[in-house]
Formats: structure tokens, sequence, C-alpha cells
């Protein structure tokens, strides 16, 4: 099975009218009483539009920790497990109400945790590259120039030279006619974030 494939296929398991604005932090240590306490109410009222807020914890450890921090690109192999929060919507009227609803309660968990998981991006991160990469930014920006210095591979929060990229225009929805890799490409386009446009 081809990369695309297993993508399309993960793609495919949410619905179509399904949109979430989302966020994502590491923790390193146990969290008391209090911070479990105040954790769980971020998520007692949701945003308004919102069919569902939660929060998901996604273990590390193991043997992801076996590995030196300084071995591969991954920064934050040491830390226990991602924290990730959402709100899902499926009117997409109700956005911007996920959106600074997500925002608000990632400023709240600065304190608790460190960084931020890379392959759930956030565009209100103003550091990303640190909060991405950590120590490893600036060894992960060389590599990038060196094998990549015409920044094929690059998403708005990677390590490219520019600072900012433009906004993505949203394709068209593909008919049921069109193939599901395309119908995944433009589904992608609800999650809040775009990696790259689809082709037309």
């Amino acid at each position: 099975m081809s990369f695309l494939e297993a993508v399309t296929i993960i793609g495919g398991a949410y619905p179509p009218f399904e949109r979430f604005q989302s966020a994502s932090r590491f923790v390193f240590r146990d969290f008391g009483p209090r911070a479990v306490r105040e954790i769980v109410s971020l998520i007692q009222e949701r945003p308004a539009g919102s069919v569902f807020a939660g929060i998901s914890l996604y273990a590390l450890g193991g043997r992801v920790a076996e590995v030196g921090v300084d071995e591969t690109a991954f920064f934050y192999r040491n830390a226990r497990y991602i924290l990730w929060i959402e709100s899902v919507f499926e009117d997409i009227r109700f956005a911007g109400a996920s959106a600074h609803w997500v925002g608000r309660r990632y400023r709240l968990l600065e304190p608790l945790t460190k960084g931020a998981y890379v392959n759930f991006p956030y565009a209100g991160i103003p550091d990303f590259k640190r909060e991405y990469y950590g120590d490893h930014a600036g060894r992960l920006a060389w590599i990038k120039r060196r094998y990549d210095p015409h920044d094929v591979f690059s998403f708005p929060q990677g390590l490219s030279r520019r600072q900012a990229q433009p906004a993505v225009r949203l394709a068209p929805r593909p008919g049921p006619q069109d193939a599901p890799a395309k119908q995944a490409a433009e589904r992608a386009n609800h999650r809040g974030f775009r990696y790259v446009a689809p082709q037309t």
C-alpha cells in the first residue's frame, strides 16, 4: 500500500461534514488533583456551534523514549504523552468560535506543558519553529536548506526560508465520480489548516 493510499483511508474515516479546530501540547510530568481539575474544566463548556469538545491523550514513553533526544529530528521524545484539545463543528459559520475557544485553552495549557506536535498543526502558535522542533530547529533548518534548496517540501509552519506562505484558496468540492484521494485532499481543507492546495 502506498503512503497516499494509507492517508486516503485514514482521511476517509472523517465524514465530509465534520470540521474541527485543535491544538496539542507535550506533557512531561504527573499532574496533581488540582491541575487535573483545571484541565478537565477546559472542556466543560463547548463553544457556540460545537457538537463535541474534548481532550485526547496520546501515549509516548516506551520505545520512543529509549532513543536519545538528539539521535533523531523528534525533540520531545522524553515527553510522557501528547495532550490534544479539540472542538468539532459541522457548520462553517462556527469555525471562528471554535478557533477562539481552542486558542484560549491553548494559552491556559502552556504553563503546564511544553512544545507542540508538528503533525497536529495549529495555526495559532506564534513561535511555531521553537514549539514544534525545540532545540533541533536550527539543525533541521540547515538540513532542509541542504537537501531541499528549492523549498519543494514546505508547508505554512515548516522550516522554509520564507517567513510566511500565502493563504490557500480552497478547491470546489469534488463530485462522487472523483478519485478517493482527491476527495480526501479536499476534506483536509476543513481541518483548520492546510499543507498543500489540491491540484486542479
